[in-house]
């Protein structure tokens, strides 16, 4: 009996061996390719190679020419750690638009939208009305060309045509409230480069990266 329960949790110990391949690129822009995988973690590391981490069960197939590295599972699913240099830039491509992004920066060129989210906050500049809309630490703004929306704790502000301003204890409230929900929402995908990254990819299949919470 013990030897089959040993016997048992080695063929276990196993089969979830991970498996590390490392790339490494002379140039600083590197374009990632993605297919059929889901991202587990995506950190970035002062090594100057790009890891790829999963496990020995998984079937993927890696192709690397210059500035690009390809990531190909023959299932789809498979999940990934990914371990970015850190000195180094990066462009993915998905059918909503093109990302690019460091550590510190991450830019979304959708069709309708240009998002840039930093250290400094959420910035989205809208193509097709030429509306602004900044989140940062200090409240939200909504810019564009008949009026200013500025939302922080000290209350609500409306310059336009006609200006209207919320302060005082329901300003507070307002503020708060709205704030509260923006940044609830940016924390349920993240604030940094790796995690929005992450969710960008996860979340072309909403069934894959519901997935991926639970596990």
């Amino acid at each position: 009996m013990k030897r089959s329960l040993v016997a048992l949790l080695l063929f276990t110990s196993l089969s979830l061996i991970a498996v590390t391949e490392s790339f490494k690129f002379k140039t600083d822009d590197i374009q990632l390719e993605l297919e059929n995988v889901i991202l587990k973690d995506v950190e970035f590391h002062k090594s100057d190679l790009i890891e790829v981490r999963y496990d020995d069960s998984a079937e993927i197939k890696f192709e690397q020419s210059a500035q690009v590295l390809s990531i190909m599972a023959q299932k789809e699913k498979t999940k990934i750690r990914l371990y970015l240099p850190q000195d180094k830039k990066y462009m993915y491509e998905n059918s909503d638009g093109i990302c690019t992004f460091d550590k510190k920066t991450l830019n979304f060129d959708a069709d309708d939208a240009f998002i840039i989210i930093s250290e400094d906050g959420l910035k989205v500049k809208d193509y097709s009305d030429g509306d602004c809309v900044i989140i940062n630490d200090d409240g939200i703004i909504v810019d564009n060309s008949d009026e200013q929306i500025c939302i922080t704790d000290s209350g609500v502000h409306i310059e336009g045509d006609e200006s209207i301003h919320i302060e005082g204890l329901l300003g507070f409230i307002v503020g708060a409230f709205v704030k509260g929900v923006s940044n609830a929402a940016l924390s349920s995908i993240g604030k940094t480069p790796d995690r929005i990254f992450k969710y960008i990819v996860n979340n072309e299949d909403e069934e894959n990266y519901l997935e991926l919470s639970r596990s």
